[in-house]
């Protein structure tokens, strides 16, 4: 398996997507069993020692970011609620139809799908189809795409077990049940990168890939989509952030996974390298994977996940209210004042040069991302 981890808002769906394009890879949309059944644990009586250490601000220390990817295991009815009825695993998109699942009752579960399935009008894979095929599929998949008997299974499992360890693995054998072997199958979660502790343990033999990008493009998209998924009334919708506190997240993330980096746990791109050289950068990534990456493969990839195939037909830099909103590099230095922009760089500063970034905007090498000579 192939996980993607992070960071958030830094190209995670165009990574994913490219993937899905390759004809030996299936690739499932996001839902995030680690961040369901391990949360981080922002609980109140551990927000007095968060505030602090947010005040002294020090993410590059290892005890800072420790006591921030601290988790606990939910307990086994908020588990099965949160992994079928909260975050996204049928992602129901509207307020009123999060208060009535949140009602719905558990103890019964075909009439639980039953329910599920029309309030997000879906449709579950037929049971007599064939194992899922990797050379005819180009796209991320979800939860259309799973039989009912291995969904229901999944949440009988996941009701059952006491053991919040046993419902992500029970998560992965759900995916894997679905597929044609032999078939790499990737799973992308945006912000996994807090829990990927708890993903090396359970996952050893994976490869796990983030994708990075300049923290302060990155902040500046947050913004809009965070903005985007209240409009939209998302379950996972967060109240409005200020500049500090994006830019804090981002640093936060950028530090640890170049800890990871550094100890060879996790293979980073840059979202800048795609976009300056899509073709010698898919390549390097598909060698590392041991996956086919001829100049045929690797222009099929370029036509399914180009921008304007995203996007819906716009050209990059054009923006719109949506997911994929403009695909730009260094917006920063056109939305950011002078003033504005120092403040990001003393923010974000170290952890920008860490995956060189420099204060203007250029890139030079990092040894913690797998970039084309």
């Amino acid at each position: 398996m192939i996980h993607i981890v992070g960071l958030y808002k830094c190209g995670t769906s165009w990574l994913l997507q490219m993937l899905a394009a390759h004809p030996q890879v299936i690739a499932w949309r996001e839902f995030d069993p680690l961040r369901t059944v391990f949360p981080l644990d922002h609980r109140p009586r551990r927000l007095p020692q968060l505030a602090r250490d947010y005040l002294r601000r020090q993410p590059q220390h290892e005890a800072w970011i420790t006591a921030l990817e601290s988790s606990y295991p939910c307990p086994a009815e908020q588990r099965f609620r949160d992994f079928f009825l909260g975050r996204g695993w049928l992602p129901l998109m509207g307020e009123d139809l999060q208060i009535q699942a949140a009602q719905l009752a558990t103890d019964d579960l075909d009439p639980l799908i039953d329910q599920l399935l029309r309030m997000g009008d879906l449709r579950l894979r037929d049971e007599r189809a064939p194992s899922l095929d990797p050379q005819s599929l180009q796209r991320p998949l979800g939860v259309q795409s799973i039989r009912r008997s291995d969904l229901k299974t999944l949440m009988t499992q996941v009701h059952r077990d006491g053991d919040a360890t046993d419902s992500v693995l029970a998560f992965f054998a759900m995916l894997q049940a679905q597929i044609e072997p032999p078939t790499t199958l990737v799973t992308k979660a945006a912000d996994q990168v807090m829990q990927l502790r708890h993903l090396q343990r359970l996952s050893p033999r994976s490869t796990c890939l983030a994708i990075v990008r300049d923290g302060r493009d990155a902040a500046i998209s947050a913004q809009h989509y965070e903005a985007l998924m209240r409009k939209r009334d998302a379950p996972w919708r967060v109240a409005g952030r200020g500049a500090r506190r994006r830019a804090l997240a981002w640093s936060v993330r950028a530090a640890k996974l170049a800890g990871h980096a550094e100890r060879g746990e996790v293979t980073v791109l840059r979202y800048e390298d795609l976009r300056r050289d899509f073709a010698g950068t898919c390549r390097l990534l598909l060698q590392h994977l041991q996956l086919p990456c001829d100049d045929t493969v690797v222009e099929s990839i370029r036509a399914a996940t180009d921008f304007r195939v995203a996007s819906g037909g716009r050209a990059p830099g054009e923006s719109a209210e949506h997911i994929v909103r403009r695909g730009q590099v260094q917006e920063w230095r056109e939305t950011l004042a002078p003033r504005e922009a120092e403040r990001a760089w003393r923010w974000m500063g170290a952890e920008l040069t860490a995956f060189g970034y420099g204060r203007d905007g250029t890139l030079s090498p990092s040894n913690r991302v797998l970039t084309p000579c």
